[in-house]
């Protein structure tokens, strides 16, 4: 009897600009993002290229400040096939934030996405994975404005976020509603160690054994 069964991972990538950074005191006044030299464009468009050599589709959780200056780069993604989401509009953390700050953030990210995407926008990512303990109400915020799913929870420590929750996909209580599908961030246990390792940072800090163990750890 063969009980090999094909894993399969999930893929995802936040579209922002470098200046984008959170608690960088030049980059701070969104003013001035305007006057910097951007990169989101070109950073883009080879990722799509190396996806489309690997035929791989992924999600891309787009900001609406990029999607507003950079329609292009909506399309693209659009036009390749793969699933579109929203980063917020302003990349601004949610413990910041009021309830009803947030819902206009999110609301507007997710009309400027549509429009060039031509596809609704089911799932959100918060900045800096900053949905934390005592901003459980962000998740009502999610519901109410049509999202399906969030991928924002941090289940382990770390700078601007973590929440200590199921680090496997499930369900969040949302009062008044259905609840609300989470699809937190892939951690990796070691003893008494409890960190992540995939996403771009990661990417650059652990050599390959250590991301490779971190996939096979998922997934079993």
């Amino acid at each position: 009897m063969n009980n090999s069964r094909e894993n399969i991972h999930a893929l995802s990538f936040d579209i922002e600009d470098w200046f984008h950074l959170v608690e960088i005191k030049a980059c701070e006044d969104s003013s001035l993002w305007s006057s910097f030299p951007s990169i989101v464009e070109k950073q883009t468009r080879e990722i799509l290229v190396i996806l489309e050599t690997y035929q791989v589709r992924a999600t891309f959780f787009i900001l609406g400040w990029v999607a507003e200056r950079h329609p292009s780069v909506v399309r693209m993604i659009a036009d390749e096939g793969h699933e579109i989401g929203t980063h917020s509009f302003w990349h601004r953390k949610i413990y910041e934030l009021t309830p009803d700050t947030f819902q206009e953030d999110l609301a507007d990210s997710i009309d400027v996405i549509e429009q060039h995407a031509g596809v609704k926008v089911r799932g959100f990512r918060a900045p800096s994975f900053s949905i934390t303990p005592g901003t459980e109400w962000a998740f009502e915020v999610i519901k109410k404005v049509g999202l399906e799913y969030d991928a924002s929870l941090f289940p382990a420590p770390r700078a601007h976020g973590g929440y200590p929750c199921d680090p496997k996909p499930h369900r969040v209580s949302v009062p008044g509603a259905e609840p609300l599908a989470e699809l937190p961030m892939s951690t990796l246990h070691w003893g008494p160690l409890h960190f992540g390792f995939s996403g771009g940072g990661y990417s650059r800090l652990w050599p390959t054994w250590v991301l490779r163990h971190g996939m096979n750890a998922m997934e079993r």
